[in-house]
């Protein structure tokens, strides 16, 4: 029967446009044709073609909903044909006394007691195959611009080696900072509407070719931080006291993370990206903002409740939908978030239990001197994550949630070597990670240590 529901519930597609906001009230939105009268020849000629075009439209969208009835009554006369076939055969094969029945065309099992035999089917995780989690992970981030040129993507896979050595996972943008959404294969009907939806690679292809190399694939996405949606979608947005769009330091839009229907646009491209074949998806910018001009930011819908409650609703919401598609779920953290309140929800405790792993971003540059006790954490990288990974350990005590720390492996207060990001991989297996991501917004990474 549920193969025809699709089928029944058709109708939903006169709703196409409610996904985007109606004009607000003054803002340039629709607004009643003027009268004919006292208008110059030219003008009321005008004034009449646009009547006409009007009449049109709405003839149209007569014909469509007519079209919509016409096709949820014949949906429903092929349900009642089928649900009536079905009784007349079960009637006809318990009630004939028949001798024989075959279960399916491979090598089914036959009765002659006259009652069809049970098979149980054993249930398969829809969609594509997953790899599995490499024991120690060994990966890099990989943006939606390289992710669309094919030969930057086999250089990857040329870094993998037999037994998991050298690089086992790469991390590519699902959705990334600037609302870009990598594919348009089953994206989210917003992305296409709001035009985020980009061909920049076609996921079930890209999932495939990883998965022949044996490596693992997470697909990551930008949660909050999204000036396409943002803009397209004011009514989504963290709002101004002036009614506006608020943008960060950066001057980028977010997305409100109270309202539930930007929960649903995110869960909407991880499922999409789980059932072409993405083996993990992890969250990103999960968390409210850091910068720009706060007091100014205004959040409909705000719930009575801390930050982190509201992220812990929303990974809840996330869990449910995708672990049953054969996913895992991780999400990105800051690296001090184990042990300072940051005042942006990202509470550790609280939110790792709901995680298979957690990333934290330890990258030395983005340390406060004296953190640590260490006067310039841009020059201990390894002492940096050696402690930040014993802060994670210590809030995730009885949880079986995984520590898998984001490492620097690009310049920015100094030059950044090869020294530097072994010092950090050595510290990150030696204080318990189960693996580890090397981060380069550039993406140009040390292969050394990849294979080191």
């Amino acid at each position: 029967m549920h193969r025809y529901h699709s089928l029944l519930v058709s109708d939903r597609d006169d709703d196409w446009f409610s996904e985007i906001d109606p004009p607000a009230e003054g803002s340039g939105g629709v607004t009643a044709p003027p009268t004919t009268e006292a208008l110059a020849p030219w003008e009321r000629a005008e004034a009449d073609a646009a009547a006409r075009r009007r009449e049109q439209r709405e003839q149209t969208r007569g014909g469509r909903q007519r079209a919509y009835r016409r096709r949820r009554l014949t949906a429903g006369a092929v349900l009642l044909l089928l649900v009536g076939g079905g009784a007349w055969a079960a009637f006809t094969l318990l009630g004939s006394g028949s001798s024989t029945s075959h279960a399916g065309t491979s090598g089914g099992a036959t009765s002659t007691t006259g009652t069809a035999k049970t098979v149980k089917k054993t249930r398969k995780t829809p969609g594509a195959a997953h790899a599995p989690l490499p024991k120690q992970v060994r990966g890099v981030h990989v943006s939606v611009y390289i992710a669309s040129i094919p030969s930057r993507i086999d250089d990857f896979l040329s870094l993998a080696r037999p037994g998991g050595k050298g690089l086992n996972t790469l991390e590519v943008d699902l959705k990334d900072e600037n609302g870009n959404v990598g594919f348009l294969r089953n994206s989210p009907r917003l992305a296409h509407l709001t035009g985020a939806a980009q061909n920049f690679y076609d996921a079930r292809e890209l999932a495939a070719k990883v998965h022949a190399h044996h490596v693992y694939l997470i697909g990551r996405i930008v949660c909050f931080e999204d000036p396409i949606t943002s803009t397209k979608n004011p009514g989504r947005a963290i709002r101004t006291t002036s009614g506006g769009v608020w943008q960060n330091a950066a001057g980028l839009g977010w997305l409100n993370p109270y309202d539930t229907r930007n929960w649903d646009y995110l869960i909407q491209i991880g499922k999409a990206a789980a059932l072409q074949g993405f083996d993990e998806i992890q969250f990103d910018y999960v968390r409210f903002p850091t910068d720009g001009d706060l007091s100014q930011a205004v959040f409909p819908h705000k719930a009575n409740e801390a930050y982190s409650q509201t992220l812990v609703r929303f990974l809840t919401k996330a869990r449910k939908a995708l672990h049953p598609l054969g996913v895992r779920i991780s999400a990105d953290v800051f690296g001090l978030s184990a042990s300072h309140n940051l005042g942006i929800g990202q509470n550790v405790k609280r939110i790792a239990p709901l995680l298979d792993a957690i990333s934290p971003m330890a990258y030395p540059s983005h340390y406060y001197p004296g953190e640590f006790n260490i006067t310039n954490p841009d020059d201990a990288p390894g002492r940096i994550v050696s402690y930040t990974m014993r802060d994670f350990r210590k809030a995730l005590r009885g949880t079986k949630t995984q520590i898998r720390p984001w490492l620097q492996d690009f310049s920015l207060q100094r030059h950044y070597t090869l020294a530097d990001v072994k010092a950090q991989i050595r510290a990150a297996e030696k204080g318990g990670a189960k693996g580890w991501l090397l981060w380069n917004a550039a993406v140009q990474y040390s292969s050394a240590a990849l294979n080191s």
